[in-house]
């Protein structure tokens, strides 16, 4: 037996613990499994970098729990906030008449009284990228901010205002 075939037998063992501590990380079966095979993955192909001072539960929960952080990273890059009620873009989308300048108004209303409620650091963001439809850059550079608090707080704002268009339509 091989070094290499050794160390993966030896993080085999360590499968069970493995998938109690993932499990606990997450809240789907189908990912926890995900999450674990990567991880097992991750440990074999870097199983040079391993200390062996240190203890491989410790190391395989460290590669375990940055390969959540990072199935979480890539599921917020992919999560996007409406800025206007999808059941009224529905609503405005299905009828055969334009919709009137009255609706337009309200919904231009409604979503101008959601972005006031931000705070100031995350409604400067949301009115430069999303209302002016300026590019994180060029917000980033009047703000005096680098690109990444840009996209930052542009997140946190959407997902204030998607919590506070969910109680307005729960209200409605």
């Amino acid at each position: 037996m091989t070094d290499q075939e050794t160390f993966a037998d030896e993080v085999a063992q360590h499968l069970p613990f493995l998938r109690r501590f993932v499990s606990r990380l997450t809240s789907s079966h189908d990912l926890t499994d995900d999450i674990v095979q990567q991880t097992m993955l991750n440990a074999i192909i870097h199983g040079a970098q391993f200390r062996h001072d240190s203890k491989l539960t410790s190391w395989l929960a460290a590669i375990a729990r940055n390969e959540v952080r990072q199935l979480w990273r890539s599921s917020w890059r992919t999560c996007a906030v409406p800025l206007v009620s999808e059941r009224a873009l529905a609503a405005a989308c299905l009828s055969e008449l334009p919709p009137d300048e009255y609706e337009i108004r309200q919904r231009e209303i409604l979503l101008r009284g959601a972005v006031s409620r931000l705070g100031a650091r995350d409604r400067s963001v949301v009115e430069m990228c999303d209302l002016k439809s300026l590019p994180a850059d060029e917000a980033a550079r009047r703000l005096g901010i680098t690109v990444v608090a840009v996209k930052g707080r542009r997140h946190r704002a959407r997902r204030k205002l998607r919590q506070f268009l969910r109680n307005l339509e729960r209200a409605a």
